[in-house]
């Protein structure tokens, strides 16, 4: 359970990466068919054009759903026709959902920290738009919040050059053809922050070629998040120079702990020990109660917490349950005698990881690559993992190298998911020992946030802006 090799592996191959890419001052122009070479300083143009016929048919569509359901407010910022209430010169960081913008809290939290610029939070999600909304409140650098237009190329070029934003920094998959070419078009700098691409998306972006290496040529710089997502976004067509590993952003950003509802403290301190399974994907839930049963059957007590990472299935999981026997109660109602918690409230799950016992990384049997496992393990709770852990690889093999995190296969996961809370369950010091140690590996990985802003911040400071190109 010695976690310090295993730390030391994750950040020597971090480090190597980082040593292997020249610094952010000076870097050359934009490399590829879309900025030099006769016959080719058109193509971003027949890409653009391509691409906004059918982001347009995708939006006519999306508008018939948002007339709908939005506000007045929420259709104009999504239709770029409403500019946010700030000045011009902003850094516009974009992150599409809760996650990604939890990732943005911790660079937001760094530039107020060491450069006091002014930042524009956009999303795409309201789940985003809250988190957003709570990163306003703790962090006095953001001025304002909003929606991101959806990415058709002209509505989005005219909303940027409205709102002259100093940079354009997305935040890990959002890789937006409208928004990055329309940006190296009026001669703002791209980044990509805490990049990540999984291996299926690197491949559906290869495939395109040369159709999408021209939004891949608009990128200034790009923070990888690891050496597997620096490697993928070398073969998509990212220049070498612009590459660099700098860790992933969720490391180093906040937990926030929202109040739990009235009475809902005292049934998580009292009663069997709290299996947190976070958000989960189907079957994940079947699995786990299924699991959770067997236990039961041999005279294991355990309660169990069932978050569905798309709160609109909570409904479906609370079914789930009850046909398998269960008691229920949910996080949005009165506590009650139940076994089973369904987490149906977006904001809370961060707040039951104090009272856990152990700990589900969802994502994991199903097959989306996994979430994000840095709460559990900042609470010190050891965590069940399926095989599928693409998306979270580095800190997940900290983790598992710390003993923080015990691996559980697809083939017999029912078998294999009661075996693994047997073991736990019956041994409450070798709980606490795995989550220490699970604490102290995750410790030893932050520091991208200070590495991510050190670059944007150089970006900015070394003058250095894309040829505007006539598209």
């Amino acid at each position: 359970m010695d976690d310090r090799p295993a730390v030391t592996g994750v950040i020597r191959r971090r480090d190597n990466a980082v040593a292997q890419t020249p610094p952010l001052g000076g870097l050359p122009p934009p490399e590829g068919p879309s900025v030099s070479g006769s016959g080719t300083s058109r193509f971003p143009g027949f890409v653009l054009g391509a691409y906004g016929v059918a982001a347009g048919a995708a939006v006519a569509a999306a508008r018939i759903a948002l007339l709908r359901k939005a506000g007045a407010s929420e259709r104009a910022e999504r239709l770029g026709t409403a500019l946010p209430p700030c000045g011009p010169g902003r850094l516009l960081l974009h992150a599409v959902s809760a996650g990604e913008m939890t990732a943005a809290s911790a660079l937001a939290s760094e530039i107020e920290r060491t450069a006091g610029l002014k930042l524009l939070l956009t999303t795409g999600t309201r789940e985003g738009r809250i988190v957003a909304e709570q990163v306003r409140e703790a962090c006095r650098a953001v001025e304002a919040v909003a929606f991101l237009p959806w990415d058709r190329p002209g509505a989005v070029r005219r909303w940027l050059a409205r709102l002259a934003p100093a940079a354009v920094v997305t935040v890990e998959a959002e890789l937006w053809p409208g928004l990055f070419l329309g940006a190296r078009s009026l001669g703002i700098p791209v980044a990509v922050a805490s990049a990540r691409l999984r291996p299926g998306e690197a491949w559906r972006y290869a495939r395109a070629g040369p159709f999408f290496r021209p939004v891949v040529d608009a990128v200034s710089w790009i923070g990888a998040r690891t050496e597997e997502d620096r490697e993928r976004f070398l073969a998509i067509g990212a220049s070498p120079s612009r590459v660099e590993v700098t860790g992933d952003l969720k490391l180093d950003a906040p937990t926030p702990a929202a109040a739990l509802p009235p009475g809902w403290k005292v049934w998580l301190e009292i009663g069997p020990p709290l299996l947190v399974a976070a958000s989960t994907h189907a079957p994940e839930e079947e699995l786990l109660l299924e699991a959770v049963k067997r236990l039961r059957g041999e005279g294991a007590e355990v309660r169990l917490a069932l978050a569905p990472r798309h709160v609109a299935r909570s409904g479906e999981v609370e079914r789930l349950a009850r046909q398998a026997g269960f008691g229920t109660c949910r996080l949005s109602g009165p506590p009650g005698p139940a076994s089973i918690l369904v987490v149906d409230t977006f904001g809370l799950l961060s707040s039951l990881w104090p009272q856990a016992a152990i700990g589900f990384l969802g994502g994991t049997l199903a097959p989306v690559g996994g979430h994000s496992p840095v709460a559990a393990a900042e609470a010190g709770v050891p965590l069940l993992a399926g095989p599928s852990l693409e998306g979270v690889r580095d800190v997940a093999d900290a983790l598992r190298f710390a003993g923080a995190l015990v691996d559980v296969g697809k083939d017999g996961a029912v078998e294999e998911l009661a075996a693994a809370l047997a073991r736990l369950l019956s041994d409450e010091g070798d709980r606490r020992r795995r989550g220490e140690a699970g604490r102290r590996a995750l410790g030893s990985l932050r520091g991208a946030a200070a590495r991510t802003a050190t670059r944007v911040l150089g970006l900015l400071a070394s003058g250095r802006r894309p040829g505007p190109e006539a598209l």
